[in-house]
């Protein structure tokens, strides 16, 4: 038996992201508010333990499952593995129910991954079915011509961390009142001070950014994205980027054209914090970072003053 599920990817988001999308679009619900607290920014200006700039960007990026439940009406419980005394049975008699399975597995088991064999890392995909001792999955995630993969019976065994189950919790809560939703996004985004983080981040990485601390252990090119200044920049452009799908979905949920507009400009916030990561990588292969830095500060000063005006045009709409 197999479930029918079109695949979903979008290459802002992440492992369990694109899955979650792809489970809720064919509950025929949506997810966006699961993205409703990444709009944020913080920056640690001392610390003793590293000189690495990057390391000292805070972002917090990870959805929240709870308002999945609270704004969509779709629950997902997680199972640990350790807890489940038949965790193969579990799943397959859920797949035979005609339930999809999110399942939270090591990519070093997963034979469709550039990573198999190779290297441990924990990634998501939905099991849709089963045949033959194999679990069939969706894979949502790499971009792969077939996304509907083959998993070994014995491969999830030994890769799978846990797994989530999914059940209608209530109807899709209908948005009515989008001010109490955007003060409550404001008053959070107050406590953690975001737009003088992100001047003094400005200002740390005009005056004291040394290419040799941030980019040492990754000389390989084809892993510089993992470097925590780019990738924690890029963290930083794709949540501004899954914050406008919030934005926009409070705007067209409550007839607010205002709302639509800012989220336009959510949009183009992403991509300049995008252009930002892709100026630190230019510097970093011509070897001119050090021309490209009052540079990029200043860019960085401007996003500051330009998400600091969009809380403005929030707070008065």
């Amino acid at each position: 038996m197999k479930i029918n599920i079109k695949p979903f990817h979008n290459n802002k988001y992440t492992y369990d992201e694109n899955s979650i999308a792809c489970l809720t679009s064919w509950l025929n619900r949506n997810y966006f508010m699961i993205f409703k607290d990444l709009w944020n920014f913080n920056f640690i200006n001392k610390n003793k333990l590293t000189n690495n700039i990057g390391k000292r960007i805070v972002f917090y990026e990870k959805c929240n499952l709870f308002y999945l439940d609270y704004y969509h009406g779709i629950k997902l419980t997680k199972h640990d593995t350790v807890k489940c005394l038949d965790v193969v049975g579990y799943i397959t008699n859920e797949l035979n129910n005609g339930h999809p399975v999110l399942l939270l597995i090591d990519v070093f088991w997963l034979p469709w991954c550039d990573d198999y064999q190779k290297q441990h890392q924990l990634h998501y995909c939905l099991a849709l079915g089963h045949k033959h001792n194999n679990i069939i999955c969706l894979e949502n995630h790499f971009d792969l011509k077939d996304r509907e993969v083959i998993l070994p019976i014995s491969n999830l065994i030994k890769s799978l961390d846990s797994f989530y189950t999914y059940e209608i919790s209530k109807r899709e809560l209908i948005l009515s009142n989008w001010r109490e939703l955007t003060d409550e996004i404001l008053y959070n985004l107050a406590i953690t001070d975001s737009f003088n983080d992100m001047r003094n981040f400005a200002k740390v990485f005009e005056r004291e950014m040394d290419l040799e601390i941030e980019f040492s252990g990754y000389e390989d090119t084809r892993n510089l994205w993992k470097i925590p200044l780019i990738h924690r920049i890029l963290q930083i452009s794709n949540g501004r980027y899954k914050f406008s799908n919030v934005v926009e979905y409070i705007a067209k949920n409550t007839n607010c054209i205002d709302l639509l507009l800012i989220a336009d400009e959510f949009f183009l916030v992403a991509e300049k914090w995008y252009i930002i990561s892709k100026l630190i990588f230019k510097g970093y292969i011509k070897s001119d970072i050090k021309l490209l830095q009052s540079k990029i500060a200043d860019r960085i000063r401007d996003l500051a003053d330009c998400e600091e005006s969009l809380a403005c045009k929030l707070s008065n709409i």
